[in-house]
C-alpha cells in the first residue's frame, strides 16, 4: 500500500506494509515500482484530496496517485476528503480508461 503523511499511523493500526509513495526512492525510480507491480501482488494507495497536484473541474484535489499505472478508484470517504485506490496490471488495463471510478466508490 502506497500513502504519503498518514503512513505513519496506518502502519502502526494495522498489518499492512506500507511506502511512502512522496519518497525520493520511489518518485525517482521506476525501478522500484516496476519491481514492487511485478511481485503479482493486488497495489493500493491511499491518499488525501489534497495530496496530488491534478485538479478537478471544482477546484478541489481528486486524491490521483502519482504514481505510474492504471489507477481505479475504490473508495471515497469522510465527506470526499480521503480517496483509496487500486492499481491495475498492464494486462488488466489495458484498453480500459485510465483512472476509471469503480462502481463501489463512495
Amino acid at each position: 500500500m502506497f500513502a504519503k503523511h498518514a503512513t505513519g499511523s496506518l502502519w502502526y493500526d494495522t498489518d499492512l506494509q506500507f511506502v511512502r509513495s512522496d519518497h525520493e526512492a520511489v518518485r525517482c525510480s521506476s525501478e522500484f515500482f516496476a519491481r514492487v507491480v511485478a511481485t503479482g501482488r493486488p497495489v493500493y494507495a491511499r491518499n488525501d484530496y489534497w495530496e496530488t497536484r491534478e485538479i478537478d473541474a471544482h477546484g478541489r484535489g481528486t486524491g490521483r496517485p502519482d504514481l505510474p499505472g492504471e489507477w481505479e478508484r475504490l473508495a471515497t470517504i469522510w465527506q470526499g476528503d480521503v480517496v483509496a485506490w487500486q492499481r491495475h496490471s498492464p494486462a488488466t488495463a489495458a484498453g480500459k480508461g485510465s483512472n476509471r471510478e469503480s462502481p463501489h466508490a463512495r
